[in-house]
């Protein structure tokens, strides 16, 4: 066999060697450099401690925070938790009004307060506002009238677009007149009333010393651009449930503990002020499983901010011991809205008051792991497309490989060649991996791997890796930083026949 074919099969040996990994391991191997210490570089590649954890995580939801610390943050935005224009809501409304009024002259004469509107509420008192929408639906009749007549009805209290007091022509032909309120002005009196005063002519009839009339009034569709009033406290309940998606499906945890975890509350609020109770705080999934995120209630109470988001309360999370089953959040708060009440005084709302609530939960990977476990499979690539005549070449492949160590846990990496139709399997124990403690990077001694004829054609006919990590605190609450990770190091010496590579 000549040199150059010898070398061209020993790249792709450590070609397929470096895709092999690539899939699936929680390795990065984008960096691959070309000064191997050992030999013939295999690898030479960094694990960065996101690469680790990124398994745990589907949705973005780990992430650095400024410190660098690595962390579960979970946002829960609430936009338009309360909306004001939900709450205090006006109605259709009707009125119906009569009377007996004694003609002193004719053929003018006027009827005070006539036609009596009041649109209040039992949660709001209303002083004024400006009109989103709303029609108002107005009958008026002299019901002794077999004669012709007119009659003006006007109010001041109701101005439209152009700030004029709104009059309608009524007739002993005309007895309904249909406003469109958009865009109107309404300003109650004191009581809330809003009252139409009628002038009334008849100019044909002789001796008339008494007219009986009626009227009917709808107010329908009634929405509020703005408006100002005074509000009964009114009590509004938050209850939402967000989904987490953690996969924990290749990381087996027998403890897995979060440590100094905290749920802060922001709200954005252009409302009144309102005070509030976060009541629970929970994660729960599957089966029933359940874990309280808080052990007493906060109380906490919301100012006005209605162009940013302001910190309201941050509640201390005690030490979690999670497990998989765990895969929603969810939260309770009850909303005291004017919590003063009518006493409160005028309050100006419009129809974007509303409250957004966000909560931010920081579940820190402050953990304590005893004996978890990553585990993964992948495709072989060396049984995939190497040949069984160069295997056959090979007298001997001595693999090096070396680790350096920032992360703040004990490791156990392993790696077995499987022949999955006989089952057998072909391990490299690279040992214990030390973690770093003291803030001191641990350095592994390299270990050497001498594979002879016979078990490189046992790794040829394995068509799966095996790949897996076992970790262990040893007891101790470690701190996970974006700046941890593991330096993999794997050089290789080969011996073709009588040609050492």
């Amino acid at each position: 066999m000549k040199f150059s074919k010898i070398l061209t099969t020993l790249w792709i040996v450590l070609a397929l060697c470096c895709s092999a990994c690539k899939d699936k391991l929680i390795f990065d191997l984008n960096n691959i450099e070309a000064d191997g210490e050992w030999g013939f570089p295999v690898l030479n590649s960094t694990i960065s401690v996101e690469n680790f954890f990124e398994h745990l995580d589907s949705t973005g939801l780990l992430q650095a925070g400024s410190d660098g610390a690595l962390k579960f943050i979970i946002e829960t935005d609430m936009e338009n938790a309360v909306v004001l224009k939900d709450i205090v809501q006006f109605g259709n409304r009707t009125y119906d009004t009569s009377g007996v009024e004694n003609i002193t002259h004719l053929p003018d004469f006027d009827l005070s307060q006539i036609v009596q509107i009041n649109l209040n509420t039992e949660d709001f008192l209303l002083k004024t506002c400006h009109v989103k929408n709303g029609t108002l639906t107005l009958n008026f009749n002299i019901n002794n009238a077999t004669f012709a007549y007119t009659a003006d009805l006007t109010t001041n209290q109701i101005l439209d677009a152009n700030n004029n007091p709104v009059s309608l022509h009524f007739s002993n032909t005309q007895q309904q007149q249909v406003i469109d309120l958009s865009n109107y002005h309404i300003w109650p009196n004191i009581y809330g009333n809003i009252q139409f005063d009628a002038h009334v002519n008849i100019p044909t009839v002789m001796g008339l010393d008494q007219v009986s009339y009626s009227s009917h009034a709808e107010v329908q569709n009634f929405k509020i651009h703005s408006a100002i009033g005074q509000f009964k406290a009114i009590a509004h309940e938050l209850n939402t449930k967000t989904k987490l998606s953690f996969n924990f499906d290749k990381l087996h945890l027998n403890i897995f503990q979060l440590h100094n975890a905290i749920a802060a509350i922001y709200v954005r609020n252009n409302i009144c002020r309102i005070d509030g109770t976060l009541n629970q705080l929970y994660l729960f999934g599957n089966n029933g499983a359940y874990s309280p995120l808080i052990q007493s209630v906060f109380n906490f109470s919301i100012p006005i901010s209605p162009v940013q988001y302001s910190f309201i309360v941050n509640a201390d999370i005690p030490t979690l011991s999670y497990n998989p089953n765990l895969d929603s959040l969810g939260i309770r708060c009850m909303l005291n809205i004017n919590p003063d009440g009518f006493s409160a005084g005028d309050i100006s709302i419009s129809e974007n008051s509303k409250m957004d609530f966000k909560l931010k939960t920081e579940l820190p990977i402050n953990i304590s792991i005893d004996n978890a476990v990553y585990k993964d499979t992948i495709n072989n690539g060396l049984y995939q497309q190497f040949s069984h005549n160069n295997a056959q070449s090979i007298e001997q492949l001595t693999l090096r490989i070396a680790y350096t160590n920032t992360l703040p846990f004990d490791l156990i990496p392993n790696i077995e060649f499987l022949n999955s139709a006989t089952g057998q399997k072909y391990p490299l124990n690279t040992g214990e991996l030390h973690g770093c403690y003291n803030g001191i990077p641990y350095h592994g001694e390299p270990t050497f791997h001498e594979i002879n004829s016979t078990t490189t054609h046992e790794i040829f006919n394995a068509d799966k890796i095996i790949v897996s990590f076992r970790l262990n605190t040893q007891g101790h609450t470690v701190e996970i930083n974006d700046s941890q990770y593991i330096r993999l190091n794997i050089g290789a010496e080969v011996k073709y026949s009588n040609i050492n590579l």
